[in-house]
């Protein structure tokens, strides 16, 4: 059975909003318990998110997902600079943006590559 990274990028989507209306970070280990996943497969569901939210022109949803042990995100992130002054300007753009609360339909990213 082929792994699904959309479904898991969906199940990890309210999760992720969740956080940034916290306005808080969600570590790797954190995001990915949740869903019923082991760490290792946080890249796969988060370039989902990544490819959806440059698509559309979105804040980097992903900025939220981090180490645990070093509360930046790590060496795959690379939507600014892992940490300092671009990385929490991203941050701050995730936690002002209005995020809705529906899911939304990931199987365009594909689409759209």
């Amino acid at each position: 059975m082929a792994v699904n990274h959309i479904v898991r990028a969906q199940a990890a989507w309210p999760i992720l909003i969740r956080t940034a209306k916290r306005r808080t970070k969600i570590s790797y280990s954190e995001l990915c318990g949740a869903i019923g996943l082991h760490p290792r497969a946080a890249s796969y569901l988060l370039n989902v998110i990544h490819q959806y939210c440059l698509i559309y022109e979105l804040p980097p949803l992903v900025a939220l997902a981090v180490s645990k042990s070093s509360q930046i995100p790590g060496v795959g992130y690379t939507v600014t600079s892992r940490g300092g002054v671009s990385y929490e300007a991203a941050l701050e753009e995730v936690y002002d943006f209005d995020w809705p609360d529906r899911v939304p339909n990931f199987a365009l990213v594909s689409l759209k590559k």
